[in-house]
């Protein structure tokens, strides 16, 4: 039996060809990268963006921080844009974009209170910022073999 080989794509501009390119170049980097390797930097991060810019393909990739997209940017740009590239049947140009992050929500006892409070049916007013803390008794743990000053 030979080598099986992807079909490369053609050099067109339909936009299913541009869809499925990330799909199949993340096909063949697991083959080729070791599968923790692939599971850690590759497989979590989303489709990257394909557009076609006069004749380039250019590959926009999103990840979740700069410390990724440093590392991806050193470690497998390149073989992303060569085998982007060879299925393609065209260059494959790479470009890493920290993505926007969504607001962290609140999980304070105030902002927990303010969003039950909605849920029932009453205003939802912002939580207090500053002032004083409301107080919570912490207890007080004796473990064996200590000793308490």
């Amino acid at each position: 039996m030979g080598d099986l080989k992807p079909a490369l794509l053609l050099p067109s501009d339909n936009g299913s060809d541009l869809a499925d390119l990330w799909a199949r170049t993340c096909e063949r980097l697991a083959t080729e990268m070791p599968e923790q390797q692939f599971n850690t930097w590759i497989r979590p991060l989303p489709a990257a963006e394909c557009q076609s810019e006069g004749g380039q393909l250019s590959l926009r990739l999103a990840v979740p921080n700069r410390f990724k997209l440093d590392w991806i940017r050193a470690q497998y740009a390149g073989r992303i844009e060569g085998i982007a590239g060879e299925l393609a049947g065209r260059a494959a140009r790479l470009d890493l974009v920290v993505s926007p992050r969504a607001a962290p929500l609140s999980t304070t006892p105030a902002a927990m209170a303010a969003v039950a409070n909605a849920a029932a049916g009453g205003s939802a007013a912002a939580p207090q910022v500053g002032g004083t803390a409301p107080t919570k008794t912490q207890p007080t743990h004796t473990w064996a073999g200590s000793t308490q000053v």
